[in-house]
């Protein structure tokens, strides 16, 4: 097992990320409840930055980023859409492989 990694941690772990508004949170769990979150404002002077957020909320819940199945972001409204086709609702579905694949 890897180090910092929990053991019986699954694929369903989910680590959920809100950056859509002034208030940035992640949460880690594989449930209704999480094991752990943190939320800071982004217009706070002593904000760390997102990836500061995720390690304190994984060592909280003693996971490491391997441990991870899937990742959740809410990133709010989107108005801008590469080559002028909408985001892929899904990453395994025909169109993100037509997405990913585009020049």
């Amino acid at each position: 097992m890897k180090q910092g990694s929990v053991e019986g941690a699954s694929a369903t772990t989910v680590l959920a990320l809100e950056t859509s508004s002034r208030t940035y949170a992640v949460a880690v769990g594989d449930g209704e409840t999480p094991l752990a979150q943190a939320a800071a404002r982004r217009d706070d002077p002593e904000f760390p930055e997102l990836g500061v957020l995720v390690d304190g909320a994984l060592a909280r819940a003693g996971l490491a980023f391997s441990d991870i199945g899937t990742i959740g972001v809410d990133v709010g409204q989107v108005a801008w859409r590469p080559f002028g086709r909408p985001w892929p609702t899904r990453m395994d579905s025909p169109s993100a492989s037509a997405w990913r694949s585009s020049p």
